[in-house]
């Protein structure tokens, strides 16, 4: 199966799955790997977590999964609470949230760009109809009287 007709696991989710994890105890590299060995989606992260845990730099770590947009997008929202000592759980569901709303906020702007884009072509198909069942029984009614003036 190729990488591109493949599902990954959704960033944002693997964020909550991170959160919930770091919440228990768990540390970064090994919720990485218990992400990746218990979704078949999230295998690669699984090698991301161990080469973490090897102690290999943030973008060696992430090498395997370079070429794929959803690991991206999460090696980005985790490197801030990889490197800074913060509370790691709350800053990621935080970005997890961050995400799903910049996501949502991108579909309806699409969605509204859609209905702009759909309006020639609605009225295209509609005018003609319009005009038969609308406008010409109105003159068909007139024309006679029309006529005899």
């Amino acid at each position: 199966m190729s990488e591109r007709s493949r599902d990954y696991l959704d960033p944002a989710l693997a964020m909550d799955l991170l959160a919930a994890l770091l919440s228990s105890g768990i540390g970064l590299a090994s919720g990485l790997q218990h992400i990746g060995t218990r979704f078949p989606q999230a295998r690669e992260l699984s090698e991301v977590g161990l080469r973490l845990h090897h102690g290999f730099s943030w973008q060696q770590a992430w090498e395997p999964v370079a070429g794929i947009t959803e690991y991206q997008t999460l090696a980005e929202h985790l490197y801030f609470p990889f490197t800074a000592a913060v509370p790691s759980a709350t800053v990621i569901r935080g970005a997890a949230s961050s995400l799903r709303r910049h996501r949502q906020r991108a579909a309806e702007k699409r969605a509204a760009e859609l209905g702009i884009k759909l309006v020639v072509p609605m009225g295209v198909c509609l005018l003609p109809s319009f005009i038969c069942l609308g406008v010409m029984p109105l003159v068909i009614t007139l024309f006679p009287d029309v006529m005899n003036l």
